[in-house]
């Protein structure tokens, strides 16, 4: 199946789109507007920005059963990016839900007359000018409603402690604070890892993400300190360590280790073997080797004899997701003369199906080593994550469940309640986790990398 992905300047094709069921709609479309391809600023309230956009890419792929699609041509003909077109059609969206959900009238006979009828009349210079007019009313709004405190007089004390708040409050001005002052303030980031271990130990988990931001921050600078932290801290048993790392484990812990490590292997190699951790934990070490290779700190075939070894002499021979790593890395890093090896652990069943099947490894021995190796060149999800706001207020634990005092405007475009047609949530899918699109596979090896 071909790999399914979102961009709002890009028609998706319609049977493609309509096939998908609303929650992985609306995962792609938080994906992009998470990714570096989205140029504009975040969205106040992701999820239902999200949910705008699956509503009005819904209507377009129905054809000529809507206005729609008709208008965001001509909108486009009138200047706009595709994106701002599904805005302006979005913008239109909202009001008129907004105004249903609070009105006693009924629709005409084809349910949705009035709609239809100001999608018609909808220009771009009409979605030029209300969208001035309401960026004006989002500042005063904000100005009056979101925490003004200056972070920048904050003490790293402060600053730690405001990472530290729960969900679904997200620590933007604070985390932002931390990224300017981050060399500042390493050895509170430090101590906060350190904290969470022994408070995990002791029964107390902790009901924010500081310690993963402070994870996040850490590998920003590279401190070299961190990674016996870190690897102290994954020693927590599996359970534990999958309450306080979740999907950081599988997405994000393998390039934290790798901008830790000093730029070698060995210091991975101590978690890859060590049988007492988390087999996720000890996954992500593999996967560092991978982002190793491909920021140039190590050689290919220094990582690749390393492979060899740990599957051949070093690594148990039961199923673990340690083998689907492995196997990974194997076919991401083009080493041929494991290809026999990788096709026998799928045989045996080390690995588990949804990571890899033998056709998959028969694909990239087609494709060679130049397909492969610039297919790691452009991994965006191993390179080191410089923009932690961007790369982290997605994440579903911060979509606000409840929008009692929402009122429409052009960023945010219809409420979240429980009559609503569609579900409104966002699933986050972990790397290791099946693909949404349906393809089968691993979603790390399918839609994640594209």
């Amino acid at each position: 199946m071909a790999r399914l992905k979102y961009d709002a300047d890009v028609a998706p094709k319609p049977a493609a789109w309509l096939a998908l069921d609303e929650e992985e709609a609306q995962w792609l479309v938080r994906r992009y507007h998470a990714s570096p391809r989205c140029e504009h600023p975040p969205a106040q309230k992701p999820v239902l920005h999200a949910t705008i956009h699956v509503f009005v890419e819904n209507q377009v792929a129905l054809g000529n059963e809507t206005p729609v699609r008709a208008t965001l041509e001509r909108l486009m003909a009138e200047g706009l990016s595709r994106h701002d077109a599904i805005h302006a059609i979005g913008f239109v969206l909202a009001r008129y839900v907004y105004d249903l959900m609070n009105s006693t009238q009924t629709e005409g006979a084809s349910g949705h007359d009035r709609y239809f009828d100001e999608i018609r009349c909808l220009t771009a210079e009409a979605w030029r000018r209300s969208a001035a007019e309401d960026a004006e009313e989002m500042a005063e709004w904000l100005a009056q409603t979101e925490d003004v405190r200056d972070w920048s007089t904050a003490t790293a004390e402060e600053i730690v402690q405001g990472l530290c708040v729960p969900p679904p409050h997200f620590p933007r001005e604070a985390l932002r604070e931390a990224e300017r002052r981050k060399e500042q303030i390493a050895d509170r980031l430090l101590t906060l890892v350190q904290d969470t271990g022994r408070c995990a130990r002791e029964g107390a988990i902790p009901e924010g993400n500081g310690h993963i931001f402070a994870m996040l921050l850490l590998a920003e600078i590279e401190d070299p300190r961190a990674f016996d932290v870190i690897a102290d801290l994954f020693t927590l048993p599996a359970d534990l360590c999958e309450e306080i790392g979740g999907d950081f484990v599988t997405e994000d812990l393998g390039r934290v280790l790798a901008s830790v490590c000093g730029g070698r292997i060995e210091p991975l190699a101590r978690i890859i073997e060590d049988r007492r951790r988390w087999e996720y934990v000890r996954g992500a070490a593999v996967s560092a080797i991978c982002v190793l290779v491909q920021r140039g700190h190590a050689t290919r075939d220094e990582a690749v004899a390393y492979l060899t070894t740990l599957t051949r002499e070093r690594l148990e021979r039961e199923p673990s997701a340690v083998w689907g790593d492995a196997a990974n890395l194997a076919l991401d890093l083009y080493a041929d003369e494991l290809f026999d090896d990788v096709r026998r652990w799928i045989d045996e069943e080390l690995i588990d199906p949804f990571y890899m099947s033998t056709e998959d490894v028969n694909r990239v021995e087609r494709e060679g080593l130049k397909a492969a190796l610039a297919a790691l060149e452009r991994d965006v999800h191993l390179h080191p994550a410089r923009d932690i706001v961007a790369a982290t207020e997605w994440w579903d634990c911060y979509a606000d469940p409840e929008e009692d005092d929402w009122v429409p405007d052009a960023d945010d475009f219809a409420p979240e309640v429980d009559s609503a047609p569609v579900p409104l949530r966002a699933i986050k899918i972990g790397r290791n986790d099946p693909c949404p699109c349906g393809s089968g596979k691993k979603y790390k090896k399918c839609c994640l990398g594209t």
